[in-house]
């Protein structure tokens, strides 16, 4: 199988990598000197790539490259987000219904954020740029794109860059204190199976045309991350921060930094932290059969090991 991976020297473009070892691998990156064992690796900018000679001979186009992890400052950053995410996805989408290539799509499911009775419309610019890109998809799928969307919860593992490597390096470094409510569900998911979920979709002829969210049957509660974490680490768990307390104490630190000529969110930021974030992914499930197989201590226990291991090398 001939295979296109965006965004390849991500965390889930290297998971995705190794579960497609076999296959013939192109990766696309940002930079033209990074190299990854068992594919080749291009350079290429989402917002000038020009992806008809990258797809031409493609069975399958895993698209995971995208604007993300950095909230825009301006209007002008905004419009980047939209052109790299959403831009760049519709002329991917559009090479690969020419080239008859399927298109497997990694969304979030910050696009059913802030949602409205009508027109559903994400509370973030990288949701709503990510649910553009989503319709850009189907519009091409009437066209005869064959296509699949996966909308991922929270990710994490080796080469990741989101919040919960942050967390794992901020306790590391006891730069970190829990805050409750422990019993609030967060859906997350390993990258290992998140990989496994995409080439469910992009092999199983029941998932073309839909679209799905990945997430474990039950999700895990905060304080169930939290202690997953902190045993990771082989560190002791401390008592948890109220989170009214929380917001209090980072309303008050917002009202410092601010007379300090600093702007920070640390109010959102908590907010975002203790409120329930637990989605579905019981449809996915049914039609391809997926299921995590990855438990929230496996996967943080590996994370914690890769973060060790990178620590122990930039001390050499």
């Amino acid at each position: 199988m001939d295979v296109l991976i965006t965004g390849i020297t991500g965390g889930l473009g290297r998971a995705l990598a190794a579960r497609l070892a076999g296959a013939r691998i192109t990766g696309t990156c940002r930079r033209a000197e990074v190299t990854l064992e068992g594919a080749r690796v291009v350079a290429a900018e989402l917002g000038s790539v020009d992806w008809a000679p990258l797809v031409q001979g493609q069975d399958v186009v895993f698209h995971l490259a995208a604007y993300v992890h950095r909230k825009p400052a301006g209007l002008d950053e905004e419009a980047a987000v939209f052109e790299l995410n959403a831009g760049s996805t519709a002329r991917l989408a559009q090479a690969c219904r020419q080239s008859g290539a399927i298109l497997v799509f990694a969304s979030t499911v910050a696009v059913l954020e802030g949602a409205e009775p009508r027109g559903r419309r994400a509370g973030t610019a990288y949701g709503q740029s990510k649910l553009a890109a989503e319709a850009a998809i189907r519009r091409e799928g009437e066209a005869g794109l064959r296509f699949a969307i996966v909308r991922f919860p929270l990710l994490y593992g080796p080469y990741g860059r989101g919040n919960m490597e942050k967390m794992l390096q901020a306790i590391a470094s006891r730069r970190y204190w829990p805050i409750g409510p422990s019993g609030c569900p967060k859906s997350c998911l390993a990258f290992d199976d998140a990989a496994r979920a995409l080439i469910a979709c992009a092999t199983d002829p029941a998932a073309l045309g839909q679209t799905y969210v990945a997430a474990p049957p039950v999700a895990p509660t905060l304080g169930e991350i939290h202690r997953a974490a902190y045993a990771a680490l082989g560190r002791r768990l401390p008592p948890a921060v109220p989170g009214a307390l929380a917001v209090a104490l980072a309303l008050a630190a917002e009202a410092v930094l601010a007379l300090l000529g600093h702007r920070a969110r640390l109010r959102e930021q908590v907010e975002t932290l203790i409120a329930p974030a637990a989605y579905d992914g019981g449809e996915l499930a049914s039609a391809v059969g997926f299921r995590p197989e990855v438990s929230l201590h496996e996967g943080l226990r590996g994370l914690a090991d890769w973060l060790r291991s990178r620590r122990e090398a930039g001390k050499r």
